[in-house]
């Protein structure tokens, strides 16, 4: 009786994982976001080619062009 139980709940469980798994793959609504250290990742590249571009133009290894080109 008992190891009826427990195997109708484990039949329940895997049912319930496939539905949701489902679920999660045909959702067209259910779009993934970067998450947030990956967008400030981005921005510090970002920033850091800016500062090094800026440095290169002040050091004169590179003229206003190419900087407003960069």
């Amino acid at each position: 009786m008992i190891t009826t139980l427990i195997g109708r709940l484990l039949f329940v469980l895997v049912l319930a994982v496939l539905a949701h798994d489902t679920v999660r793959l045909l959702a067209l609504a259910a779009r993934h976001r970067p998450s947030l250290a990956r967008l400030g990742g981005r921005r510090a590249a970002a920033v850091a080619t800016e500062r090094q571009l800026a440095r290169r133009l002040l050091t004169g290894r590179i003229d206003a062009t190419t900087y407003a080109v960069g």
